[in-house]
């Protein structure tokens, strides 16, 4: 059992962490990982291929040729894993529901799973206006991204609920920490576009 507060892991603040399993045969076996971070929550389960044996030199090490099988869910108010990667982007505030499964071997995961964002604003270093009323939902399958939709406004206050921004695509995450992108913005109503640069 491990009970941590204000975790932090690489870049991203977690919150409280509080977590709950054993460790057999080169595989850490989690029942539960939750992290809370006001109103954020994250949970996670799963098996993990990790060197835990004292006496070896590769102690803190994935099994490379071994395969991960974990499960994680969140609901969250923010993209804290995001944000500190991508130098464009300030901030996402809003309402956004993530499930993802990790599978296979360590150096090779596959990755699965969906993303909902809704009633969200986005903040870039690009524009001084955030971007907002955005919407958006996407199924994540192999590794590759399908944005099934994603609107958001582009506007000058007191104009409300105009979605006049689309984008579609996908998104390659076979390498996570570079991603490649099949982006289209299209601007589905130039009428009411806004943009403070």
């Amino acid at each position: 059992n491990t009970k941590v507060n204000d975790a932090v892991f690489d870049q991203v603040s977690l919150g409280e962490v509080d977590s709950k399993g054993f460790y057999n045969n080169n595989y850490l076996l989690v029942d539960y990982a939750n992290s809370k971070n006001n109103e954020e929550r994250i949970s996670s389960y799963g098996r993990v291929p990790f060197d835990l044996n004292l006496s070896s030199k590769r102690f803190g090490e994935f099994f490379i040729n071994d395969s991960i099988d974990y499960y994680s869910k969140a609901t969250l108010r923010s993209m804290p894993f995001l944000s500190p990667y991508i130098p464009e982007l300030d901030s996402i505030r809003g309402f956004i529901d993530i499930d993802l499964s990790l599978s296979g071997p360590a150096s090779s995961i596959m990755r699965n799973g969906s993303i909902e964002m809704n009633n969200s604003r986005i903040y870039t270093m690009l524009i001084n206006n955030p971007l907002v009323n955005v919407d958006g939902k996407a199924d994540l399958k192999e590794n590759k991204m399908n944005i099934l939709y994603l609107n958001g406004a582009s506007i000058k206050y007191p104009l409300q609920n105009v979605d006049n921004i689309k984008v579609n695509g996908d998104i390659d995450f076979s390498s996570f920490f570079e991603p490649k992108y099949n982006l289209l913005v299209n601007s589905i109503n130039k009428k009411n576009i806004y943009v403070n640069a």
